[in-house]
């Protein structure tokens, strides 16, 4: 990012400068950008960058008393760099009779470009009268550095399992209910941008919205800032900020899930709510081991009415395949067709998994 360093020299005594010289000693890994000197260019630039340049002004002509004059020029620093770096400047008046010389220098503080990401909850809607239930949480990415941030990524983290996506302002650019949020840029075009740069202390305040569908315990949504950039192709930091959300229930409470009962090859699963709002019925899934990707979908159960009402039980027997062990998933389907797994159990079927040991017992048969 160029800069500009601005030189005062002022004729404070009675008599005439007949020549007025100057030199400027720029600090290591400063670099003079060519035709940016006023009134005019350096005469002469010595040394090196790694060292530091001086730049020379031989004559910048006469000064009378009283008189001052400006000069000034552009630089710009290795990129990288940071930290505070000073600049010494040394003015040289002649006349008649004297030669009189000052220097002052200015010191610079390099910065690199940075924003800063504030997350909070700003809503909450844990009713369990009235479904769904919403939480709302507020992102505010403010710009603290020197630099205008020219390209803006923004990721936001939640549990799948016990938050679904709804709505974000702007909204994203991947907003599949995955556990991830994805805004490629938010300096770009809207939908999924502010159609803007962000200039240093202007901010960003990004709104999204989730329905809870599990009881949390306990769980965190976190907002991270991608690999930002500035106009100078600089990177910014990457800051992040995480809420917890603490004992938040769902508008389905689960009272339990499990096996009620074995015969042969089939499995008796009863389970029982406390309360249902929106719930249209319940998934039923079964696997010959524990992984639910492996799972099959083997009954749909109807909510037992509609509407808000204290609960109801459930039962559905179910007949496997084969003896062994089987696992089972249930999940609840709302009125939006959305599905939340609520449970799981496992029974095992047949007497070699049921029971560790078999016992033989000899008959005797007595004739008459």
């Amino acid at each position: 990012m160029p800069f500009t360093y601005t030189i005062h020299i002022a004729n404070t005594g009675q008599v005439t400068f007949t020549t007025l010289a100057l030199t400027d000693t720029l600090p290591p890994d400063f670099h003079y950008i060519a035709n940016s000197g006023s009134p005019t260019d350096p005469n002469s630039i010595t040394g090196n960058a790694s060292t530091g340049l001086q730049l020379a002004w031989q004559n910048l002509g006469s000064l009378v008393p009283g008189v001052g004059i400006d000069v000034s020029f552009a630089v710009t620093a290795t990129p990288g760099i940071t930290g505070t770096y000073i600049n010494v400047a040394t003015a040289t008046g002649t006349t008649p009779t004297s030669v009189l010389t000052d220097t002052d220098d200015a010191p610079v503080v390099l910065t690199d470009p940075a924003v800063i990401v504030d997350k909070q909850m700003s809503a909450i809607d844990p009713d369990l009268v009235v479904a769904p239930n919403y939480i709302t949480f507020t992102i505010a990415i403010t710009n603290v550095g020197p630099s205008v941030i020219d390209q803006l990524p923004l990721l936001d983290y939640y549990d799948p399992t016990t938050l679904a996506f709804v709505w974000a302002d702007p909204m994203p650019d991947e907003p599949a209910n995955d556990g991830n949020l994805s805004w490629y840029d938010l300096t770009g075009p809207a939908p999924t941008g502010f159609n803007r740069n962000l200039a240093p202390g202007e901010g960003f305040h990004i709104t999204t919205v989730f329905t809870i569908v599990r009881d949390i315990t306990v769980t965190f949504n976190t907002a991270a800032v991608g690999d930002g950039i500035d106009v100078y192709s600089n990177p910014t930091n990457r800051p992040t900020d995480t809420v917890p959300i603490y004992n938040t229930p769902t508008a389905v409470e689960l009272l339990y899930f499990c096996v009620d009962g074995v015969n042969g090859k089939q499995v008796r699963l009863t389970w029982a709510t406390a309360a249902e709002i929106d719930n249209f019925g319940f998934n039923l899934y079964r696997a010959p081991v524990d992984d639910l990707t492996s799972a099959k979908l083997i009954h749909f159960e109807p909510a037992a009415m509609r509407g808000p009402r204290p609960g109801a039980t459930y039962l559905y027997v179910d007949t496997v395949p084969s003896e062994g062990a089987w696992w089972y998933w249930l999940a609840d389907v709302d009125t939006r067709g959305n599905e939340t797994r609520s449970a799981q159990a496992t029974a095992s079927v047949g007497v070699n998994l049921a029971l560790p040991y078999k016992v033989y017992l000899s008959v005797l048969m007595k004739g008459p």
